[in-house]
């Protein structure tokens, strides 16, 4: 039986791949999803407390062959707990044997993915000559779409931020003096970010 490889969220972190090569490689996973060649079912759940869920994503990329699953939580009430509100792992299978291969924290990699899927979709749909973009929460993932949007959008130069608590921003603040363009934070999203652009 062959060893079982664990990644923690450091180790996966580490490996530190280019959010363009990631982009890329969605976009190809997207592709293949349209034209039918992905086996992705519909995500069965279970919901232990009220507000929170556990999800199974399992898939198949033939041409890639990649075949594995992502066990994915989300619990609102862990902030209080001071626990992550939402974590999963992923679960790498070999295609021929069925064997699991490996196990990684799911953190760095749904982040990415979750942004590189808006920059593949941005590609596609928004003005390539865009300088003005809103984002709708300072979090984990506005951080994430505003580094991965850039990747497509070279010409953005303001960030239009909303988020309902003062210390989200403060530390959207913080993040964004590693970014390119000028940002805006706000607290109430009609101002910054539902005006014409």
């Amino acid at each position: 039986m062959p060893e079982l490889l664990y990644l923690s969220q450091k180790d996966v972190a580490d490996v530190a791949l280019p959010l363009s090569e990631v982009i890329e490689l969605v976009a190809f996973a997207l592709s293949e999803k349209a034209h039918g060649r992905v086996e992705m079912p519909p995500k069965p759940g279970v919901h232990p407390l009220a507000g929170a869920l556990l999800h199974a994503m399992p898939a198949w990329v033939e041409r890639a062959g990649a075949c594995g699953i992502k066990w994915v939580s989300a619990f609102p009430g862990n902030k209080a707990r001071g626990l992550p509100s939402i974590n999963g792992l992923i679960i790498v299978n070999d295609p021929t044997t069925g064997l699991a291969q490996a196990v990684l924290d799911a953190a760095w990699i749904t982040t990415v993915r979750t942004a590189a899927s808006s920059a593949v979709a941005a590609r596609s749909l928004a003005r390539p000559d865009s300088k003005v973009m809103a984002v709708l929460g300072a979090g984990v993932q506005g951080r994430a779409n505003v580094a991965a949007l850039q990747q497509v959008l070279p010409r953005l130069r303001l960030v239009r931020v909303y988020a309902p608590r003062r210390e989200t921003l403060e530390r959207y603040k913080t993040w964004s003096a590693n970014i390119t363009s000028r940002l805006k934070p706000s607290r109430r999203p009609k101002k910054q970010c539902a005006r014409p652009m």
